[in-house]
């Protein structure tokens, strides 16, 4: 992919609309992304925003859901780290940005929140406020898990927060 040919969400699908593919190709914009070019680069993408800056990353969310995105993805993986060794934009963001999104989401209309976990047992979500979770249309969790002896002691039916039935 040639890199830079696009900045906002709409023209990458209009990139993506000009290329012939044998399968069918969805996407979703991701929190990092996001984070990174509202912050103004790496230096600043972990730092906590403005409340301007939390409103500029949900209309990007809202106008690249209303484009053809998919959803959003975000993540709380703290060993996911960019190129230079650092977290990735979005790790520890606070409620409010996420809350943000997460309205941007239900303004738009549709999309599917996609949410990277770390498996602790007994639980596997107290990183994502509960709040959050029961305001968006769609989920999807994605999950990263050490050691795997920890599967077989999971009470995810019983989590306060999210039970599985």
């Amino acid at each position: 992919m040639p890199w830079g040919s696009w900045e906002s969400y709409p023209q990458y699908l209009d990139y993506l609309a000009s290329r012939k593919f044998a399968i069918d190709v969805g996407s979703m914009i991701t929190h990092g992304a996001v984070r990174n070019y509202v912050m103004g680069g790496i230096d600043r993408a972990n730092e906590a925003p403005t409340a301007g800056e939390i409103d500029r990353m949900a209309a990007i969310v809202e106008e690249a859901l209303g484009a053809g995105a998919l959803g959003f993805s975000t993540g709380r993986v703290t060993g996911h780290r960019t190129i230079h060794g650092q977290s990735v934009p979005g790790t520890f963001a606070e409620e409010a940005e996420l809350t943000a999104i997460v309205q941007a989401m239900q303004r738009a209309g549709h999309g599917v929140l996609q949410a990277i976990l770390v498996f602790v047992a007994p639980l596997m979500l107290p990183e994502y406020p509960a709040a959050l979770l029961s305001v968006a249309r769609y989920l999807a969790f994605g999950l990263i898990a050490l050691p795997m002896a920890w599967f077989g002691r999971a009470r995810l039916s019983q989590h306060r927060c999210c039970p599985i039935r």
